[in-house]
């Protein structure tokens, strides 16, 4: 994982800074495999009655794999800096402390451990990567997200 002095700090909080579409380029490393791939695509993060949801759809290609890709995430905002992410069923999945732009975290889903790290680049870049570990499994995914704006529709933001 890369390791940062400071990352950016939104000045209105995290969840200003998220609301909206992103671009977004996941990088795929399955080390005990030796493969790897990608996933591009739009995210968007939309007002929820809790908070936020982000939905993403991107096209992905890996391990011979050549398929659209979908995920579905909850956000709440304990505090402006703050994030408990949940997955789309309401079970938690970990918690961000962004207040220095930068946090790491764990989520274990027996018996694998997740381990990551999410960096706050500029007001339109950040980064999030993951590091899953386990018997089976020995993978890298480090995603690059950049503010995306699609005035026509042209992109379809309105992933799944």
């Amino acid at each position: 994982m890369t390791v940062a002095d400071a990352g950016y700090k939104p000045p209105r909080g995290i969840e200003a800074y998220l609301t909206g579409p992103w671009s977004y380029l996941r990088q795929l490393d399955d080390r005990r495999l030796g493969t790897q791939g990608s996933l591009i695509g739009i995210g968007r993060f939309r007002p929820a009655e809790d908070g936020l949801t982000y939905d993403e759809r991107g096209h992905m290609a890996f391990a011979g794999i050549d398929t659209i890709a979908t995920r579905r995430y909850r956000y709440s905002f304990p505090t402006a800096h703050r994030a408990q992410v949940c997955f789309d069923d309401g079970r938690a999945f970990h918690m961000m402390d962004l207040t220095d732009g930068q946090d790491r975290f764990r989520h274990h889903c027996a018996p694998d451990l997740y381990e990551g790290h999410c960096l706050l680049l500029t007001k339109t870049d950040w980064r999030l990567e993951w590091r899953v570990t386990g018997p089976r499994k020995d993978l890298w995914l480090t995603t690059h997200y950049r503010r995306f704006d699609d005035p026509l529709g042209c992109f379809g933001l309105d992933p799944v």
